[in-house]
């Protein structure tokens, strides 16, 4: 299952399950609309942006089964996934970290500085394997 192929191999050879791409989107959508609820509270425009966002969501992961890219099983599994660790790493941030990040400073110095050490990373590989 995890080695599901594409539905089209021409594009990329490698596996399509799940997709990554629509477990990013979902990762953050759901991060996203918990965030919104969090900090403006339940609110008619907090439910319209929630839907918003979602709905946004869900259109950037159809366009990867329109394309041929994945298929609908891929995609669903994927946003699945995303969603999930949305919902952990949400609790887990405020549940542990927080308060953590808040009080210690060398907290708050390991967690930007992985940020931007990942940040870095990624951009490195990009620029490699871009061109």
């Amino acid at each position: 299952m995890l080695n599901h192929k594409r539905p089209t191999s021409d594009y990329k050879p490698d596996p399509g399950m799940p997709s990554s791409h629509a477990q990013n989107i979902f990762y953050g959508a759901v991060f996203a609309n918990l965030s919104l609820l969090q900090w403006l509270g339940t609110s008619f425009s907090t439910v319209i942006m929630n839907m918003l966002i979602l709905l946004f969501g869900s259109y950037l992961a159809w366009l990867r089964i329109s394309q041929k890219l994945h298929t609908v099983e891929q995609v669903i599994v994927g946003a699945i996934l995303g969603s999930v660790f949305g919902f952990s790493w949400f609790f887990l941030w405020h549940c542990f970290l927080f308060s953590a990040y808040n009080f210690y400073s060398l907290v708050r110095v390991v967690v930007i500085s992985s940020s931007f050490t990942s940040c870095g990373a990624f951009y490195y590989y990009i620029v490699r394997h871009w061109f």
